[in-house]
Order: C-alpha cells, then structure tokens, then sequence
C-alpha cells in the first residue's frame, strides 16, 4: 500500500511525500504575490535501482498534484473626464500612487492609502479563538483519508490571514472590498474623532476593533468601558502560581473581594470565565456588567486577565482593581493559599481609561488683523498626579493643528502613563538595553511600545524584544540608564491628544441680515409690535418676550437681542457685561425706494472697545429668524390704506369661518364689487378691531 492506505495485491506500493511550495521566489521582495503562488519547476530525482534504490520493479517518480496559481504582476491605469495616468504598479505605494493621480489635469489633491485584500476563503478549515488570545484553535470540516487539509501544509510564518467577515458576495456594497460586515449608521463631525452609532440596537464594540467610514478605516481606542488588565508571573511550565484575590472598590462599597486567582502546581490556571462569574457576583457589581478574557504565553509561564467593564453599572472611568497576597479572604476563601506562590508576581494596570472622551476648546480671536508669531502656550495637569506641565513652545495665532496636536503631545502629563512596576538595567549592548522589571509585564507591554524614564523628558526607550515576563529589551534613542539602578517608567501614548481647527484665521464676525418688505407703505400708527425675534446660539434657543414694532429702529432690535440674556462672554451668568456683543444697524427708510421696508444687520463681534471673552467669535453659528408676525402670531397687525366694505351679520358670523352679510332693511347686503378671494378685512367694531382677516372665497 500507500503508507497507510492499502492497495490490491499485485499493485504498485511504497511511500509518498507531499511537498508543498509555500513560499516561492518571485518579483515582490525576492518572493511571489500572493504567498505560494507561481509554478515550480518538477523536483529532479537521481537514483539507480538496484544500486542506490532497491525492489522489485523499483522506481521514483515526481508527480505534480496542483499548479500553483499565477502571481498578480503588471500594472494598470486610471482615467477620469479623458486624462488617463501613467502605469501604477498592483503594488505601488501609496504616495507614489498620490503623485500620479494629481499629475492629472482633472483631478485636484487626493489622499491615498493601501491595505491587503485577504478574500480568497481556506476551505475545508475553520478556527476557533478566544478574545485578546494569541492562539488559534484549527478544525478541519472533512475526512479525506488521501489529501485530509493541514494548515501546515497552506501557510507559512509571516503570511497574513483574516478571520470571520464575509465574501464577496456579501449583500453589502462595501462587502467586496475586504469582507467587512455592515456595522451601523454612524454620526460624524468633522475632524473630529468621536462617532456616535445612530442603531440603539447596535453590537458592542471593544477598543481594538476596527471600523470602515467612507473609504478609510479607524481603530476604536475607546468606547467609554473601561479596561484593566492583572499580569501574572509563573516560576515555571508546571509549578505553583499566583496566590493571590482582588478587591475592588465601587458605588461606595470598598474592598469587596474576588475569588482567589491561583494555579496549584501541575493543575490550571483560574479561568476567565470562573474570574467573570466571580466579578459579576460582587455586590457593587452586579451581572451582565463585566467580561473578562485570558491570554498566556506559549509555555504558560504567564497569563494576563482583561477586564471590559462594559455593563450600565461600571460604564465609565472605574477605580482600579487592587491585588491582596493569599486567599485567606477571598470569596471564597482558600485557607491553604496564605500568600503569592513563589517565583509570582503580578501587575494591575488601566489599559484604556473608561468614561467621555474629554474634549476642550481653545478661542483665539482678534477683532481686527492678525497677530504673528508665538501667541500662547498650553498647560495640562496630569490624570495620575498633581503635576502641570506647559507646551515647551510658544504657538502660533493661526497655528495648524498638527502643530498645536505635537506641542499638546509632547506635554508627558498629557502622553505618558505611569507603569505599575519599575525598570533595571542589567546590560547594554551598544544602544540596546536589557531591562527587568519589578513585576510581571506580561500583557502590559509589547514589541514596539514606547517607554520614557522622568529624569529625561524627551528621550524614548524602544521595546525590541520580550524576553521574559519580568525581563525584555528595548532601543535608547537618547536615554542613558545606570546598571543595576531602580528606574520609574512610563508608557508613551502615541496621539494621546487629536485637535481640530475651525475658522478661517481671519478676523471676520458673523454678520445676518433680516430683510422686511411690504406692498404698501405700512402706517407707523399701529398699537404694539408685529413680530418677534427667535435666536439659537450653542445650542440654547430663546424668543423676544415682547413684539417689535415694524419700523423699529437699530437700537430697539439690539434691545430686544441683549433680553434675551445670553451667556455672551461664558462666565455661565448674565449680567450686563453680556449686552451688545451683537451689533445692529438698519439701512431703508420704509417707501418704495427700500421695498417699503427695511434691512437689518446683525454683527456678531463682540462689545465694541471692550476687553474679554465673547462667545459670538470663532465657532458660534449664531442663528436668527422672524417669528409671530401679526395677530395670528400673537402680535399686531400692520396698519394699511383702508376702505369701507360691507356689513356683516356678526352674530351669525362669529366663531365660524364663514361669514354672513348682513340684512338692512330688508335687502341682503352683496360682496359683489366689495369683497374677492384674497382680500383682507377688518371688524372696526368688533373686540379685536386691529385683527387682519383674508377672505379665501
């Protein structure tokens, strides 16, 4: 037979190897593209039977199962409105891709970006992994006994695999481009980093997570749950470890203890779900409000548990988990587990801060000109200390956002987090560092995160390798560490701070204009006002409590404006420092040569020669309309030219919407050549004589 596969007697058996060409050379950086495409040559077999290959009837053979497929090469063009671009590579990079396409007279500037396109399904397998776990678990859906799949056999180190999502015959528009799953509707500002999903029904997200908005994809930093992560060292594969419960401190209810976490020697570590099930049942807890997950390294020699708090309960910036040696009060209690197993260690450390994004705003205004060269600078307490730090440099009046973003960034209150251990240097290896740690680092720190030392503000520690959970590596930019000398350390958060800049850098006020006309001269004899003012400024809206007069003067609309008591210049009070931050002038004197009118103009610049803060500047929007005109409004009619109609039956007429003429001795009075569709009356007797009324037939 084959191998284990057995064949008729008589029949040709011996061995067989498969090989499988999963890496070939090719033209995109010394290997094919995609991995393990391309045709390879029949492997070559020397031998002699009966010499060097022995049997009856022997031979060897090369036998070619499946020709790889062929690699993407080449190139391709983009056109638009007849402008064609010159050749750009499948694989071209992105600027470059840039430059070509804002090479053509049609097109302006353009942003580019590039990703791999993982679509082609591995069929016959299917993986299974726990969340923030680094192992996949491999199924295989079929019992083909001559070729069964081994992933081993479809894919190298280094390859690129996607897991879930859907093809490309997804429902979706958007499915085709990478198999992303349609998500939610999301609000958006622009330049701003926080969405909100407008389906209430909406999956959870979880910071790691990645999401598609129009054509670019975003990471979710964070979502308002908070997580923490508890970093455990073992001695050993197999020895005893950790020892030790937590405690945590909510709703004014302190120090309520978890089941001891602990690994007794050749047993299993405490699971996620038996931690879970432990957190949930705190009493200043509750269910449903915390998942908990649990990675380790490949010979379990660490283990880090993340905790989402992510329940209506917890949702927000939480108190951090505290770790209590032994298990003598845990819940319950585990008399025998006294304190840490030896060799054990462990950290706890906030890994995303829950609660509302903070987001500050920052107004620099002139009334006139501009200013040039270093305006301000910025200062940020720290969230973990009492410690201020000011922006090194001064900044700009127009200042672009990345500018103020990198000054706010470098400030280390703003971009740096305390780390729950410290650092030693044990050896230096030209500009590499081999550090230890005082406690397990596990799950807390990774290849490529920026660490910072106090004592040197400006320079970074790159990790390069992790070694251990208590030892790793990590490049010196600038940083000098003594040997064998006890260190604080932080990590560094890159973009920790995002700004946007609103405005034109010009010193230019809103300005609306409010336009009334008529078509006849309006008499200024008429008892009261005719409409009112409706004003919406940060998202407060108010009215005018009284009507305006139609011929109402500048000064009587900026009246009417100043009371309506808006918080003008932010001191959350209104005072008399809040008046005339918008400024009215009128132009038309109400004949036709100005539409029997007026204009009004309404600039929102602040009290003229007066120093302070005044929020119509910079990014106000304020918002300004007519309401109420005329009696049905709540006002006054206008006063108008009149002429004597016709009586009306007023006590047939009154409260209906249709109107009898009235009968004078004996004769039925007739609109005929007194009243049409369109026209408006008044009751000169009646107990509204100013009240307009328009005839509809």
């Amino acid at each position: 037979g084959w191998g284990a596969n057995g064949v008729a007697p008589g029949t040709l058996g011996g061995y067989e190897w498969r090989v499988y060409f999963l890496r070939n050379t090719g033209a995109k950086d010394g290997f094919s593209f995609p991995p393990g495409s391309g045709n390879i040559d029949p492997l070559t077999i020397t031998y002699v039977a009966g010499v060097s290959l022995f049997g009856s009837d022997v031979r060897a053979q090369s036998i070619k199962y499946v020709d790889g497929s062929t690699p993407i090469d080449g190139s391709f063009t983009l056109e638009l409105n007849g402008a064609k671009t010159d050749f750009i590579q499948y694989d071209q990079q992105p600027l470059a891709t840039k430059y070509l396409l804002e090479s053509l007279p049609t097109i302006g500037e353009v942003s580019t970006a590039s990703e791999y396109r993982l679509m082609e399904k591995i069929e016959g397998v299917t993986v299974s992994v726990s969340r923030d776990s680094g192992v996949l678990s491999v199924h295989y859906d079929t019992t083909d006994a001559v070729n069964p799949p081994d992933i081993t056999q479809m894919l190298a180190a280094g390859d690129l695999i996607r897991i879930g999502g859907t093809d490309a015959s997804g429902v979706n528009s958007q499915t085709a481009i990478d198999g992303a799953e349609f998500y939610s509707t999301l609000e958006v500002v622009s330049q701003s980093p926080i969405v909100t999903s407008l389906d209430a029904n909406a999956a959870m997200l979880l910071p790691g997570e990645m999401l598609r908005l129009g054509a670019d994809n975003y990471a979710v930093v964070k979502t308002g749950a908070e997580v923490q992560v508890i970093s455990v060292e073992c001695a050993s594969t197999n020895s005893s470890c950790g020892g030790f419960h937590l405690t945590f401190t909510h709703n004014q209810i302190t120090d309520v203890p978890s089941l001891c976490i602990n690994r007794d020697e050749g047993e299993m570590m405490t699971s996620a779900a038996e931690l879970s099930e432990s957190l949930n049942g705190l009493a200043n807890i509750g269910d449903n409000n915390v998942l908990v997950t649990r990675a380790s390294n490949s010979d379990n020699t660490s283990y880090v548990f993340s905790v989402y708090f992510v329940g209506e309960n917890v949702l927000g910036d939480n108190n951090e988990l505290k770790v209590v040696d032994g298990c003598v009060a845990s819940v319950p209690v585990v008399g025998s587990v006294t304190t840490l197993s030896s060799g054990s260690s462990v950290s706890v450390f906030t890994a995303v801060q829950g609660g509302y994004t903070e987001q500050q705003t920052i107004r620099v205004n002139v009334d006139d000109g501009y200013i040039s060269g270093g305006l301000f600078k910025l200062q940020a307490q720290s969230y973990y200390s009492m410690v201020a730090n000011t922006t090194d440099n001064c900044i700009d009046f127009g200042a672009e956002p990345s500018v103020v973003a990198a000054e706010l960034n470098a400030i280390e209150s703003l971009s740096q987090q305390p780390l729950p251990f410290q650092i030693r240097a044990t050896s230096l290896s030209g500009s590499e560092y081999r550090l230890n740690t005082t406690s397990s680092a596990f799950g807390i720190i990774e290849v490529g995160s920026v660490l910072s030392v106090p004592h040197d503000r400006t320079g970074r520690l790159t990790v390069t390798s992790i070694l251990s959970p208590t030892s790793f590596t990590a490049a010196s930019d600038s940083v000098t560490l003594q040997l064998d000398t006890s260190y604080d350390v932080r990590l560094v958060i890159s973009n920790a701070v995002q700004v946007a800049r609103y405005g034109t850098g010009n010193s230019t006020s809103t300005v609306l204009r409010i336009v009334q006309t008529a078509d006849e001269y309006v008499y200024p004899g008429a008892a009261g006002g005719y409409f009112r003012l409706r004003m919406i400024m940060n998202g407060v809206e108010k009215k005018t409590a009284t009507c305006l007069p139609y011929h109402s003067t500048a000064e009587e609309v900026q009246a009417a404006i100043n009371s309506l008591q808006f918080d003008f210049n932010g001191d959350t009070t209104y005072t008399s420092s809040d008046d005339d931050h918008a400024e009215v002038t009128r132009s038309g004197d109400g004949s036709s040569t100005s539409g029997f009118g007026y204009s009004y103009y309404l600039r929102f610049a602040g009290p003229t020669l007066e120093y302070g803060r005044s929020e119509v500047l910079g990014k106000s929007v304020p918002f300004v309309e007519v309401i109420g005109e005329g009696e049905f409004g709540g006002c006054n009619d206008l006063e108008g030219a009149t002429t004597d109609a016709i009586y009306i039956n007023y006590k047939l007429s009154n409260s209906s919407t249709t109107w009898f003429t009235a009968n004078i001795n004996g004769v039925q009075q007739s609109t005929l050549s007194y009243l049409q569709a369109g026209d408006r009356i008044r009751l000169p007797g009646s107990a509204a004589p100013s009240k307009t009324f328009t005839v509809l037939s």
